[in-house]
């Protein structure tokens, strides 16, 4: 066959030609090129002899390779680090004309950056990049020229996995730390890192991009997490200053776990066992602690020990907490003048207070609630056992703390004074409403055990609670002893006692008030002292309540 599509060019003294094609030679294909004939000066007709080529080889892209010390390994075999050198081999030398990053949509992506890039002819072309999201798809696409054709070329596209980081990196790294840019969080080697001062104080924003397993098992090449004692908190209480070192940043979970954390030191009562210890004017949300194994002295939880002007939300604690002494929450252990909301506890708890049992401040959710703190749209089902001050959901309120819109269920649980379903002890000027403690097993071996609350000094209404109660005297199915106000709550529990059983209240203080008409029982009501028992109200101090 004849190749028609060419043309021919000579130089100046018509001694070289020099053949363009516009169709592209078939690789590796046996050409023969050359004039048949032509007319020489003297007008006689000249044939020339032919020749033939072979056209060279197709331009193969051979691979992708990332840069791995000092050695280069295909990106199909190895995650590609966030930040890196990257190259791509071909068969023969190329002429680079451009390089296009796509996502795992084929979409072409102008962030991250490459710089760096090979200009010259080479077989190998290489460059820099940085800004690649951790555990992200990407795709790499090279152009050149066909050294054969002369031809534009893209290569088939090759793809890979950026790698998970094993430290702190922002999400965009050419701005600095804001909400809208925070540190990312893929591992628990980053996570452990915002203990540092750098991070711990800084008022940064941080956000977990992956589950984490803080299993000493799992993680043990950090100081901080040994197979002994497990997770050191970030914050504690500094005995030199006076108060509290914590961490006053904003950590979003965004959803994720930390799971099979160990926080074990009954040596060092400065460690609030914990994630955070300490937590001051900062914020953690949307994040579930799982299977938490804490043995603490006091200020024990799962997310925090101690919080001071701090919010929570939406975050989830599961497993078993130990606690040497007092204030010990399945989610915080001493709450101030904070706000937690739309949280839930499944933690087991158990409060020795060995040493001094009248100060235990047990809780599902917090052990402590101080200085109007919030808790609201909170729940706990986890077991719980105390002393004094012992709830469902708080152990203790103080100082114009609120509760409303919570509930616990199917709790087991056990003290000895102050006992309730919700609150152990609600103290003046304290709220709670719009509660409910459903199916609850709450049993008491001193005075004041309620199906809400043990003693009451504040405000009450609206509650529910069912399950069964059991206690000595000044037992109720809403409240154990009354010296507040309580009104439009309902109980249907089975409430058995010895002296000041009722149906609603166990005992009514002479400072307390209750609006009878709002109050409603249908359970059962059992009292060793039948002259102390009663559907609403067991026994009433004197004087009469106004």
């Amino acid at each position: 066959a004849v190749f028609h599509d060419y043309s021919v060019e000579f130089d100046a003294g018509m001694q070289i030609a020099n053949i363009n094609v516009s169709t592209a030679f078939e690789a590796d294909k046996t050409y023969k090129v050359g004039v048949t004939e032509f007319t020489d000066n003297d007008g006689s007709i000249v044939k020339a002899a032919e020749s033939q080529f072979t056209a060279m080889p197709a331009i193969a892209l051979e691979g992708i390779e990332v840069a791995n010390n000092s050695n280069w390994i295909p990106v199909s075999s190895s995650d590609v680090d966030i930040t890196g050198k990257i190259r791509a081999v071909f068969s023969q030398p190329v002429e680079p004309s451009a390089v296009r990053l796509l996502n795992k949509n084929g979409d072409e992506i102008t962030d991250p950056i490459i710089t760096n890039k090979t200009s010259e002819k080479n077989k190998i072309i290489a460059f820099d990049y940085d800004g690649f999201y951790p555990m992200t798809n990407y795709s790499i696409a090279v152009s050149y020229t066909d050294a054969v054709t002369g031809q534009s070329v893209e290569n088939s596209t090759v793809s890979f996995i950026t790698s998970v980081p094993d430290h702190l990196v922002l999400a965009d790294t050419t701005q600095p730390n804001s909400e809208d840019n925070p540190y990312l969080i893929y591992c628990a080697a980053a996570l452990d890192q915002i203990r540092e001062d750098e991070y711990l104080a800084q008022n940064y924003y941080f956000k977990q991009m992956a589950d984490i397993d803080l299993n000493p098992e799992v993680y043990n090449t950090s100081a901080n997490n040994t197979q002994d004692n497990g997770w050191k908190p970030f914050g504690r209480y500094d005995m030199d200053v006076g108060d509290y070192v914590g961490f006053i940043g904003h950590y979003d979970g965004n959803g994720m776990t930390v799971s099979n954390m160990k926080a074990h030191n009954l040596e060092d009562d400065t460690e609030l066992m914990s994630l955070f210890g300490a937590i001051i004017s900062g914020s953690v949300s949307n994040l579930t602690v799982e299977n938490v194994d804490i043995n603490g002295i006091m200020e024990v939880g799962a997310i925090a020990g101690y919080t001071e002007n701090t919010s929570i939300d939406n975050c989830h604690s599961s497993g078993d907490i130990i606690c040497q002494m007092e204030l010990c929450g399945g989610l915080v252990g001493d709450v101030v003048m904070s706000v937690i909301t739309n949280s839930d506890s499944s933690v087991n708890i158990e409060c020795k207070s060995i040493d001094n049992p009248e100060h235990c401040c047990a809780g599902g959710l917090i052990g402590k609630a101080f200085y109007s703190s919030c808790i609201i749209s909170c729940h706990a089902t986890g077991n719980i056992t105390g002393y004094k001050s012992t709830g469902g959901l708080i152990g203790y309120m103080e100082s114009e703390s609120r509760v409303s819109g919570c509930y616990t269920s199917n709790n087991s649980i056990e003290g000895s004074t102050n006992v309730g379903g919700l609150v152990g002890y609600m103290e003046l000027d304290t709220m709670l409403d719009n509660c409910q403690s459903k199916n609850i097993n709450l049993k008491a071996s001193g005075p004041n055990a309620g199906g809400i609350a043990g003693e009451c000094a504040g405000n009450l209404g609206f509650c529910h609670s069912s399950g069964h109660i059991e206690g000595q005297e000044n037992v109720g199915g809403i409240i154990g002893d009354n010296n507040g106000y309580i009104g439009e709550c309902y109980s249907n529990c089975e409430i058995t006692g010895t002296d000041g059983v009722g149906g609603i209240i166990g005992s009514q203080n002479d400072f307390g008030y209750y609006d009878i008409d709002t109050l409603t029982f249908e359970g059962n009501v059992t009292g060793t002292n039948p002259s102390h028992t009663n559907e609403i109200v067991g026994y009433t101090y004197e004087p009469e309540p106004i």
